[in-house]
């Protein structure tokens, strides 16, 4: 017996049902989908994807393990940064090789448990591994300005720290730091002053009595002033003429009487 046709109205009223069937399977599978993977996934893989800090015994406990390594790094680093910036070449490469060592037993410790702070811990100890070889190349003859390699060591360390950092960070624990003292800062001097300087009391003098001075008698004879006497005029007489007369003849003596008798 022939099915009795529908008539138009009837077939009108079924064909909104019909096209909203698909849009109701696929909002059924979409939710379902959802619900799996969030299952699936859990809290803490929502935590690991967005890099927020990692709540886990076992992972904490293995960072808690490279305390000792971490510390002896960090003072390695840290002595590294004062001698490049003391330009001290001895002393500088016998740190790089301390911090090489350091670096070489640190990779062959324990694995984290947690694969990205695996990665953050390696990519700190690559870091120093690369401001390693960069000083190396400071002392092995290679053919680079000392500037670049200075440079290169620093940019090594800063990288690093940062990965250490990152990784300290996401665990919510403290970074490890050196334990070695700080190079002193000598005092920065005091501003000069604007103000008068205090000027201080001066103590008063005791008197002193001087010694009398007695005045030196002045003379109250006035000098006598000795003139000498001019001298004579030039005489206009001529000089006398003195007269030489013979000298007169000694007195004759009288004859004796014996005289005259014998003659």
């Amino acid at each position: 017996m022939a099915s009795p046709r529908l008539g138009a109205s009837a077939k009108a009223d079924d064909e909104p049902r019909e096209l909203w069937k698909p849009f109701a399977i696929a909002g059924a599978v979409l939710i379902a989908v959802a619900g799996v993977a969030t299952t699936c996934a859990g809290p803490g893989s929502a935590g690991a994807a967005g890099g927020a800090a990692v709540s886990g015994a076992a992972v904490i406990d293995w960072y808690s393990g490279t305390q000792t390594m971490r510390q002896l790094i960090a003072g390695d680093v840290a002595g590294v940064r004062t001698d490049l910036d003391n330009q001290d070449g001895n002393a500088l490469k016998t740190g790089c090789g301390s911090l090489g060592d350091a670096v070489t037993e640190a990779r062959a410790g324990a694995r984290a448990p947690d694969a990205a702070a695996q990665a953050l811990f390696d990519g700190g100890l690559d870091g120093y591994r690369d401001s390693v070889t960069a000083c190396g190349h400071l002392f092995d003859g290679t053919r680079i300005s000392v500037t670049t390699l200075q440079q290169e060591m620093r940019d090594g360390l800063t990288r690093g720290d940062s990965q250490w950092s990152a990784l300290a960070t996401r665990l919510g624990q403290p970074m490890a730091v050196s334990s070695r003292a700080a190079p002193s800062t000598p005092a920065a001097a005091p501003p000069p002053t604007t103000a008068a300087p205090a000027i201080a009391a001066q103590p008063t003098p005791r008197h002193t009595p001087s010694p009398t001075v007695r005045p030196t008698a002045a003379a109250t004879t006035a000098a006598r002033t000795t003139t000498p006497a001019p001298p004579p005029p030039p005489s206009t007489q001529p000089p006398p003429v003195r007269t030489t007369e013979p000298p007169s003849p000694p007195p004759s003596e009288p004859m004796s009487s014996t005289a005259s008798a014998g003659t």
